[in-house]
């Protein structure tokens, strides 16, 4: 089941966690100031209050350091929703969302097989020639196979869109204050940006098991490292803590293309396959 509006997390872990407060943040007090990036390191700015994002009692907690994130997305030691990047055995994995395992066909050729085998078993008896019987079961299983590439391809673009995103945040970042940072703009691509960094915990947790008390304490403690308290000192960890779960989540975005375009290459090889007469 999807969170609610306003709410990061699966149904019974980490749902509780607030994305926007009560409301989803339409204008922003600073929308069209030039240094607005600062007021991004503020629990306002995405219409919460300073209770809703703690005292910081789970800073330390191990799960929201950026390079375990990192590590844990890479799906070694987990337990569903890991895919190769390259599609072999050796090849390095990645672990994905739900909802884009539920997108990506892991294994075209597989699928292909599958359907093609079924399609003769339904057709014994007819008395068709071998190999217009052949065609017709691969095209069988080549149109299953093709079925899935417009949804494969729009992840893709879901994966484009937000590398652009994150460019214009860390571009924002990669000055003093954001000059020249719009504030429109700034306002979608950090709101967006946060709650993909909370996505990858919740990616993590599936995958690798976490228990509700796990994945509630570690949201809590990522929002703490973004928005948490005042202060000099506290501003600097905040961008630079905003610097490194970007670079994650870019790096993220990344591999999930690569394993993506994986599988549309492979299936469009599979379609290429099919006799133009019968197609």
């Amino acid at each position: 089941m999807k969170p609610k509006a306003g709410q990061l997390g699966i149904e019974g872990i980490g749902s509780d966690i607030p994305l926007s407060g009560n409301r989803p943040p339409t204008k922003s007090a600073v929308v069209g100031e030039k240094n607005a990036v600062v007021r991004v390191l503020f629990p306002a700015y995405f219409g919460l209050t300073d209770d809703l994002v703690g005292r910081g009692e789970y800073v330390d907690h191990a799960d929201t350091v950026p390079w375990t994130i990192t590590d844990a997305l890479k799906g070694t030691d987990a337990t569903k929703n890991t895919v190769s990047i390259a599609g072999g055995r050796k090849s390095e994995s990645v672990v994905l969302p739900p909802d884009d395992m539920a997108v990506i066909l892991e294994f075209p050729e597989a699928l292909h097989r599958r359907v093609e085998n079924r399609y003769r078993t339904t057709q014994k008896g007819r008395s068709l020639p071998q190999d217009e019987a052949a065609i017709e079961a691969y095209r069988s299983g080549g149109h299953a196979v093709e079925e899935r590439i417009p949804d494969m391809e729009n992840l893709v673009n879901t994966y484009t869109d937000l590398s652009r995103k994150l460019d214009v945040l860390k571009k924002a970042f990669a000055v003093h204050f954001g000059a020249n940072t719009d504030g429109d703009q700034l306002l979608v691509v950090s709101t967006e940006a946060r709650g993909e960094f909370h996505r990858m915990l919740d990616t993590i947790a599936i995958a690798h098991g976490w228990d509700g008390l796990r994945l509630t304490e570690a949201h809590a403690s990522m929002d703490w490292r973004l928005l948490g308290g005042r202060g000099e000192k506290r501003l600097k960890e905040k961008i630079q803590y905003w610097r490194q779960l970007s670079g994650t989540l870019g790096r993220y975005t990344i591999r999930r293309t690569a394993a993506v375009n994986n599988r549309i290459g492979r299936s469009r090889a599979i379609v290429d396959k099919m006799p133009d007469k019968v197609r």
